[in-house]
């Protein structure tokens, strides 16, 4: 009985931190796509082209 309470424990101690680093890692995309949006010049050479396709 007391066995299966400590893996219990464990089991939703492995769970939290699962979630925990899944809800960091999409946070941090998250910021990244904002910054993004932000600076569109600076996502990708595509955009830089048409940028400058766009002023000649």
């Amino acid at each position: 009985m007391n066995g299966s309470k400590i893996s219990f424990l464990a089991f939703g101690e492995l769970v939290v931190r699962q979630l925990t680093d899944f809800s960091n890692n999409a946070f941090a995309a998250l910021i990244l796509l904002i910054q993004d949006a932000r600076t569109p010049m600076a996502v990708s050479s595509g955009g830089d082209d048409i940028m400058q396709s766009h002023e000649s």
